[in-house]
């Protein structure tokens, strides 16, 4: 027949489980615990002390601090100016664009 244990004496075992080097089969063994039983003991102790081990740790703001990052200063635009008519176009535009523009503009 298994031996019922307290609450109390589940928190000393997993206490004394986290505090040593053993893996849990080990040390499951060596105080005579179905693994299962022990896990399943440690989840609900871990869930009732609000401490459940879900993966995440909670974080802290130490110091807050803002950056700015600033982009590339952008090229200037070129001024086209043709027939009364003033066009900013950014540099880089290719020649061809802008011949063909021209074109359209002429007719």
């Amino acid at each position: 027949m298994s031996k019922r244990r307290t609450d109390q004496e589940w928190q000393t075992l997993i206490l004394e489980y986290e505090n040593s080097t053993l893996t849990l089969k080990e040390f499951c063994k060596q105080h005579r615990l179905a693994c299962s039983t022990f896990s399943a003991k440690r989840s609900l102790i871990k869930r009732a002390d609000g401490n459940a081990e879900s993966g995440f740790v909670r974080a802290q703001v130490v110091e807050s601090t803002t950056e700015y990052h600033f982009a590339k200063p952008v090229p200037a635009n070129m001024t086209l100016s043709f027939n009364e008519v003033e066009l900013s176009i950014p540099q880089g535009t290719p020649p061809e664009y802008l011949a063909n523009l021209m074109r359209a503009l002429q007719s």
